[in-house]
This record gives C-alpha cells, structure tokens and sequence, in this order.
C-alpha cells in the first residue's frame, strides 16, 4: 500500500529480470502472484525526485490493482480511485464509492501536472545505460557506497 510510480517502475524492472529472462524466481513468481498493490499517486514530490524526466511518474499508469489521488482543498478531502486490475475492480465493488466527477477528474490531471513541474531534479534519460556502463571505477560510486548502511554492496 502507497507504492509510487517511481516504485512502480522498479518492480516492472524485478518482473523483468526475475519473471522474463530464462530462469524464473519461483519464491519471487509467488510472491507477486499473490500481491495486491494499492499505488498512490504524487502530488507532493520530494526535491530529489526526478521520475517526470523519466517518464516514470508522478502519476502511475499501470501496474497496481488500485491506485489513489488525495484531493485536499478548500475544506475538501477526498480520495480518487482507479482500478487498474481484475482484482481492482472486485474490491471497488465491494467498497462504498461513487464515480468520480469530471470535475475530479480534472483536477486529478491538473494535479498530476503540478507535480511534474515541481520536481527538484532532472536526468536526461539518453546515453544513461552508456554512461552508468562505461564508468565502472568512477569515484561516484564510493561515495554513494559510504552512504549505503545495509545493502553491502
């Protein structure tokens, strides 16, 4: 619950590797079989976040069985909801809702392009794989090696 786009993306990468290459993760194929993702979209982003230049985000697209937009303004509070499964639908059918306005809807949309514009950082997605690849031994990597306190990199 309260996964991201930006999260989104990485498991679609996990998926990738443990799911579709030539050997499967059974304990990794299990676990996803039987997990339920509730995305939620950003409408605050961090001043490190940078998934508008990636094309990842803020708002998530796919990949979730549900996904909220919190609308707080002018003494409203609501949550926007998607169904982005099977699974999705069955649980919204299962909840008390109604359809969202198109008023919501375009305030949903006037959000999603809010955050885009107020993210703190930028990456120029061309030439990254490239560069990250052909930089093995930069001195970047110790520094962000000296950040990590559980991965072991």
């Amino acid at each position: 619950m309260g996964v991201r786009s930006c999260e989104l993306a990485a498991i679609r990468i996990h998926d990738k590797v443990f799911l579709g290459g030539s050997y499967t993760d059974t304990s990794y194929k299990l676990r996803r079989a039987n997990a339920l993702i509730i995305a939620v979209n950003c409408i605050q982003p961090g001043g490190t976040c940078f998934c508008a230049s990636m094309g990842t985000g803020p708002e998530a697209k796919s990949g979730f069985d549900l996904c909220l937009t919190e609308i707080l303004e002018k003494g409203r509070h609501c949550f926007v909801i998607e169904s982005g499964s099977r699974q999705g639908e069955e649980i919204l059918k299962e909840i008390s809702h109604h359809p969202a306005s198109k008023d919501d809807c375009a305030r949903v949309k006037a959000l999603m392009e809010e955050a885009g514009n107020k993210m703190g950082r930028q990456m120029e997605p061309q030439g990254l794989k490239a560069a990250l690849l052909g930089n093995p031994e930069h001195p970047q990597w110790e520094q962000i090696a000296q950040r990590c306190l559980s991965c072991a990199n």
